[in-house]
């Protein structure tokens, strides 16, 4: 079965139900989800049926709705999951079912992706969003004697009865649903493994995805098709490979088909190694997706002063993307990229995302920025992983490096520069060059949005000439003897078509 180029988008556990209201909760709605897609670059719909409960009536996990001991929920999103869907199990209409078979009806791809250590809402383990076996078990826990932070609460898999209570759900899944592959998603939540236990954990997991394997295999012959085994892991290798989520030996052993390399949560982050990951798994005939966060954040500085989250436009979405694929990702993935809700801010920029991100010939013509971000998941113990925020010193330059994908072949250029408030505002001091040549300062607005630490924007003409293809090297000076703190660095480009 051919790779597909495009996009792949993630339909999460709780969207359709919270964004939905009681009248809405029908068989036509349910395939209006899945026809919104039909016509964009969208070739793959990922189904996402659990959190630590599942969204319909399982026979081996808690479904949302039935509590047991646990709080009710007190929020009106988490009323709305639980009443919609149990509004669903009620008129016997499994989404999951509806959607797989529409998706094949559009000539989408479906598969269904499980989230394999979800830990939302650990802050109070009363939460309705738990499940019972979690709540009954702190032992089975990879940091139970430490708990000082949600990714200590998280599920130890290096115990086996956290391994076979996670094999129940998947044997549920491909007992209960035909798709065309089955995705796990070890970015949700992401540290599986108590600390020390890392690299055992990663032969337990291979043993653990040789199993899914053979199930994907058997299930195939009884559903005529092929079935994928697609992993979600952290965006740099050696993060997955410190945190037990080495995906190569998985790939090079032919136990996997597809790996989504990707950020946590907090970030979009524009600089994955995709170039690296193409050739650690060259030859294995698995197909590498970059993996897109909704979330735009500079550095994990903005925390606690800025705690919104701020959230990619479509120009944001379209820089990532062309970046990546240009490094070699196959596809691009969306995860919190949903119709409404966990979305854009902007309506107006769905369409355009569904339309021009998959590919790269559709890009070549979009408007596009280039943000400097940081990796939001690291090892315990490595040092961090961002630039910003950086200070100028007199005399004394900053440098950032930005790609860009391939160069258009005409256009303007911006580098956008953002102060924050522990330095000068004064950006008439600021000396920037790009490659080595004089950035005037610009008439052009600045873009928008910019994350809101940002006091104050600079925007300075990059010269056409001085652009390269890949990547830029952008240094910013400043003149006074005080500094300034730069918390914000992207380059806008605006391509310019044949004859305008």
């Amino acid at each position: 079965m051919a790779t597909p180029a495009g996009l792949i988008l993630n339909e999460d556990s709780s969207h359709f139900f919270t964004s939905r209201s009681a009248r809405e909760m029908t068989r036509e709605q349910l395939l209006a989800l899945v026809d919104q897609y039909v016509g964009t670059q969208v070739t793959q719909l990922f189904f996402n049926p659990n959190s630590q409960r599942t969204s319909y009536r399982s026979q081996v996990w808690d479904p949302i709705w039935e509590h047991g001991k646990q709080n009710p929920p007190g929020d009106d999103g988490g009323k709305r999951w639980c009443a919609n869907a149990r509004r669903l199990d009620e008129q016997g209409l499994d989404p999951y079912a509806i959607w797989t078979a529409r998706a094949y009806e559009k000539g989408i791809s479906p598969w269904i992706s499980m989230r394999m250590n979800d830990v939302h809402d650990v802050g109070d383990p009363t939460s309705y969003i738990h499940g019972s076996f979690w709540a009954a078990h702190p032992e089975l826990r990879r940091g139970h004697k430490i708990n000082f932070n949600w990714a200590d609460i998280a599920f130890d898999y290096g115990q086996a009865a956290v391994r076979d209570y996670h094999m129940k759900l998947i044997r549920e899944y491909f007992d209960r649903y035909d798709f065309d592959g089955l995705e796990l998603d070890w970015m949700r939540f992401g540290y599986h493994f108590r600390p020390g236990h890392e690299a055992a954990g990663n032969r337990l997991l291979t043993e653990f995805l040789r199993e899914v394997r053979n199930l994907a295999d058997a299930h195939a012959k009884r559903r005529g098709h092929p079935i994928k085994i697609g992993v979600r892991v952290p965006s740099r290798p050696r993060t997955a490979e410190a945190l037990g989520l080495n995906p190569v030996p998985w790939a090079k052993a032919g136990l996997i088909d597809l790996v989504v390399v990707t950020p946590f949560w907090a970030t979009s982050e524009f600089e994955m190694p995709v170039e690296h990951w193409k050739q650690l798994l060259a030859g294995t005939g698995v197909t590498l997706a970059a993996g897109l966060e909704i979330n735009l954040r500079p550095t994990p500085k903005v925390w606690p002063k800025y705690p919104n989250n701020m959230s990619n436009s479509a120009e944001t979405v379209l820089g990532a993307a062309a970046a990546l694929l240009d490094r070699g990702a196959d596809q691009i993935y969306l995860f919190n990229y949903m119709d409404s809700e966990t979305t854009v801010d902007d309506p107006a920029d769905y369409p355009k995302i569904l339309h021009h991100a998959g590919a790269l010939d559709t890009l070549a013509g979009q408007v596009r920025r280039h943000i400097v971000t940081y990796p939001d998941t690291l090892p315990d113990g490595d040092p961090p992983g961002f630039v910003l925020p950086a200070e100028t010193k007199e005399n004394q330059p900053v440098r950032f490096r930005i790609h860009i994908g391939a160069k258009p072949a005409a256009g303007t250029a911006q580098i956008v520069l953002g102060l924050g408030d522990e330095g000068l505002l004064d950006a008439a001091a600021l000396t920037v060059k790009v490659n080595d040549e004089a950035c005037a300062p610009s008439a052009v607005p600045a873009p928008k949005p910019i994350h809101p630490m940002a006091r104050q924007i600079a925007v300075f003409d990059i010269p056409w000439g001085a652009l390269s293809g890949q990547y830029n090297l952008i240094e910013v000076m400043g003149g006074r003897e005080q500094p300034h703190q730069i918390v914000w660095v992207e380059i806008r480009i605006v391509p310019r078509h044949s004859g305008e």
